[in-house]
């Protein structure tokens, strides 16, 4: 006869609701798993997670780690399942009060309590290996559908991948551009850069360098400008570092860019001193 499986620790969505609301100061209760061990800590919904069987736990593993409402086509991807198996048991979980649809092929939790609680279930070994490998399966899709560029920008920076981080960035911050999204650009290009800070010295990294300033200079250029005099900077000693590689191509890139931003500037003081406050 097979013994029952013990009881988790139950902490309720609505408990975990009114302790960040101030109406309740007390912690959690859990009941005693039978072993003097700290049981699984998770209790959404009035579903305990750690009932759900191995192949629903790992999907809504990847669910959290993805961070929003998800394609099921997409993560059926990711986790190299078919659409129905993937389905099933996305079924499954919506009956226990988990997920819910939220449009014809999109799904996301049914309270984002609930994400958390499974996002604090997860090792950061683990969480980072769900980010990397979210972010290479994303990639292909990011050749037809550019605005998910950032999205494998996001992931791979998590999951540690920082050379897909910056490729990614490089395509995120070129399509926000090419749609006028300047501030969005600039955003990932500048996360573009934290990545390739973490990669080693080289003509790869200097050419992703040089590609990344050129971006987040066309996209702070407007209206005022205040950053360009620090990024000029930057984009000199880059040129000099492509030039000392034998970067010939990367070199002109750099020097063109500069001749443009030298050239903003000089408009920039020229609007000013005529009164219109350097707007373009």
């Amino acid at each position: 006869m097979t013994a029952a499986a013990p009881p988790c620790a139950r902490v309720r969505v609505a408990g975990v609701a009114r302790r960040r609301q101030g109406g309740w100061g007390g912690r959690g209760r859990c009941c005693w798993n039978g072993a003097g061990r700290r049981p699984a800590p998770r209790y959404a919904g009035g579903t305990c997670v750690a009932g759900l069987g191995e192949g629903e736990r790992e999907l809504i593993a990847w669910a959290a780690a993805y961070g929003r409402e998800f394609r099921v086509d997409l993560l059926a991807a990711k986790l190299g399942l078919s659409e129905l198996e993937l389905l099933a048991r996305v079924e499954r979980l919506q009956r226990r009060g988990l997920l819910k649809p939220t449009g014809t092929a999109t799904v996301d939790f049914a309270h984002d309590l609930v994400r958390d609680a499974v996002l604090r279930a997860l090792s950061q070994p683990r969480r980072r290996a769900i980010h990397a490998h979210i972010a290479r399966v994303l990639q292909p899709a990011a050749k037809t559908t550019p605005s998910l560029h950032g999205e494998v920008a996001y992931h791979a920076s998590l999951g540690e991948d920082h050379a897909l981080a910056v490729r990614a960035s490089i395509a995120a911050a070129e399509h926000g551009l090419r749609v006028f999204a300047n501030a969005q650009a600039a955003a990932v290009a500048q996360r573009g850069l934290a990545s390739l800070s973490q990669l080693p010295a080289g003509r790869e990294q200097a050419a992703w360098h040089i590609a990344l300033l050129r971006q987040l200079i066309v996209a702070v250029a407007y209206p005022a400008g205040s950053r360009l005099p620090a990024l000029g900077a930057e984009l000199q000693q880059t040129i000099e570092t492509a030039r000392l590689l034998g970067m010939e191509a990367d070199e002109a890139s750099g020097l063109h860019m500069l001749s443009w931003l030298t050239q903003n500037a000089n408009d920039t003081v020229m609007r000013l001193m005529a009164g219109d406050g350097g707007r373009p």
